[in-house]
């Protein structure tokens, strides 16, 4: 008798189904963010042939803000990956579908926690690479200036006898990515309409009510005093903003399971 909470083959069949259906309709929107670079790239040659009349391409600074423009656009996008499922005819269709909530919850979180943000990456770092490579005037590639600048940060701190610890920074960055991009699939399936509007106003409001709770708490205009005197006490930092960044996320995606079980057209 075949699980009925979660069963592998069916849990397989149904991802390759959602990743068939997910490339027909959201994941050509994730690569056409990922050529963002390219764009950009275009538009500043062009300009600085018509202003400056010479051949030169972006800085690696201004690639680094589109990239982070670019990945905040998917961020936000997460909102109509599945915002389908409050549309009557779609949603009920795909909540019909054989497979348990449990395998469809899987299913989604995999796909908006490592499919979309990794076809964007491997599509913006390419072309991005291969632009840099073919065009010197853009200098060092996003994956090259990074490598750098860890290299630049570890040999400043060798130099002091500290160490940083990369795994708290890679940490930091991941749960803070996947904070975002669970909140917005969240506000995707549980508004109708106008889901990016309502979850940037969810945003705003926590964010005047936490800023409201720590005047009460702390007082001094609610501004609290953060001594970072040393690596360690940057190290620390970043573990507890990433603990409570991870607790988030991890309610966010019960929450995501709780409104597949109870949605109603």
């Amino acid at each position: 008798m075949k699980n009925e909470i979660f069963n592998g083959q069916r849990f397989c069949n149904w991802f390759k189904y959602d990743i068939i259906q997910m490339w027909r309709t959201q994941m050509k929107t994730a690569l056409w963010t990922g050529l963002a670079g390219l764009v950009f790239y275009a538009i500043v040659v062009l300009f600085n042939l018509v202003v400056e009349r010479e051949w030169s391409g972006p800085s690696l600074d201004s690639r680094v803000l589109v990239c982070f423009i670019a990945f905040t656009v998917l961020e936000l996008r997460q909102t109509r990956t599945y915002g389908f499922l409050t549309d009557k005819a779609k949603g009920s269709a795909w909540l019909m579908a054989p497979a348990s909530t449990l395998e469809k919850w899987t299913g989604m979180l995999l796909m908006t926690l490592i499919v979309f943000p990794v076809l964007f990456l491997v599509s913006y770092l390419g072309v991005d690479w291969l632009l840099c490579t073919i065009d010197h005037t853009c200098g060092e590639s996003l994956i090259l200036g990074a490598s750098n600048a860890i290299a630049e940060v570890n040999t400043e701190l060798a130099t002091q006898g500290e160490f940083l610890g990369w795994g708290i920074v890679i940490w930091f960055l991941i749960s803070s990515t996947f904070l975002n991009f669970v909140y917005f699939l969240l506000c995707g399936i549980c508004f109708k309409k106008n889901k990016i509007l309502w979850g940037l106003a969810i945003i705003f409001v926590v964010s005047m009510a936490s800023s409201a709770l720590s005047v009460v708490i702390f007082g001094h205009g609610g501004n609290v005093d953060v001594n970072i005197t040393n690596v360690e006490d940057f190290r620390a930092m970043m573990a507890n903003f990433s603990i409570l960044m991870t607790v988030v996320t991890v309610a966010l995606a019960g929450g995501v399971f709780y409104r597949l079980k109870t949605i109603k057209h």
